[in-house]
């Protein structure tokens, strides 16, 4: 058996705790995210920038071909 004023308290909504790094975290974890993919794009872009220039003019395929 419980009194009113003792039920009431053990029902009532629990108060939310607050979120004050929230905003903090979510934007650090967006400009995290945004640093890895342009490095992962930079780091495509000079890979295919390290590709001979015969390699892109079908030469290479050509003289694969030839063999």
């Amino acid at each position: 058996m419980l009194c009113a004023s003792c039920f009431t308290s053990l029902t009532a909504p629990k108060k939310k705790p607050k979120r004050d790094w929230f905003l903090l975290t979510t934007s650090l974890q967006l400009g995290i995210g945004l640093i890895i993919i342009w490095m992962t794009i930079f780091l495509v872009g000079r890979i295919l920038l390290s590709i001979p220039e015969s390699f892109h003019e079908g030469s290479v395929w050509e003289a694969l071909g030839n063999r």
